[in-house]
């Protein structure tokens, strides 16, 4: 968002910026959940249901900031130009992948 001017922003966009940031901050959130949920929990049905239910959550939460960050164009796809993006694609070093093995 710091990306953008002030000016790129409307009033007619307020409602969607804000359901986009707090999807963000729920996705956080449910990320943190996640993060600290014990192994040892999947091994019994509540926990993996539970485990589940927080990764479903935080699809659900992701999906709908990816969305509408295309809507409100603050995706980087939206932001650069693509023949700068390509080109600066071409110029990369080539690497082996690192599925690629000697």
């Amino acid at each position: 968002m710091n990306d953008n001017p002030a000016s790129s922003f409307t009033e007619t966009h307020r409602d969607m910026l804000e359901m986009y940031c707090r999807h963000v901050v729920q996705a956080r959130l449910l990320t943190t959940q996640i993060e600290e949920f014990e192994l040892e929990w999947l091994a019994r049905d509540d926990g993996l249901k539970r485990y589940d239910k927080l990764l479903t959550m935080r699809e659900r939460e992701v999906r709908s900031a990816s969305s509408l960050a295309t809507r409100l164009r603050i995706t980087r796809q939206a932001t650069a130009d693509p023949k700068t993006v390509g080109r600066a694609h071409n110029n990369l070093a080539r690497e082996k992948k690192p599925w690629e093995i000697d």
